[in-house]
């Protein structure tokens, strides 16, 4: 999953350009993508917001989370894999300590 906020995250802090893609290549695609006026903590975004609905009231399949060591976004996966577990519902992280994803 692809998420962000206005908090950098220490995987962000870290390994922003390290492989791949900077923090500001992500800041220009939630830009593009977010509603004019919008920032980093749009649900759209961050579903861990003060202004996203509750996991526990959405309606998710089970599903598997796939995270990398080395992947600067791995602190919201991980986030999102604790917040969905908190919901009531089923996950399976795969973390690849090794991997960028």
């Amino acid at each position: 999953p692809m998420f962000g906020g206005q908090r950098r995250t220490p995987a962000e802090r870290l390994l922003d350009g390290k492989y791949f893609v900077t923090m500001n290549d992500r800041d220009w695609y939630w830009r593009a993508f977010l509603p004019l006026g919008a920032d980093r903590d749009h649900p759209a975004c961050n579903p861990f917001s003060v202004t996203a609905p509750s996991l526990v009231s959405v309606s998710l399949p089970p599903c598997l989370v796939v995270a990398g060591g080395l992947d600067l976004l791995q602190d919201w996966q991980l986030n999102y894999v604790h917040c969905l577990k908190q919901a009531g519902k089923q996950v399976k992280l795969l973390f690849l300590e090794q991997a960028t994803m």
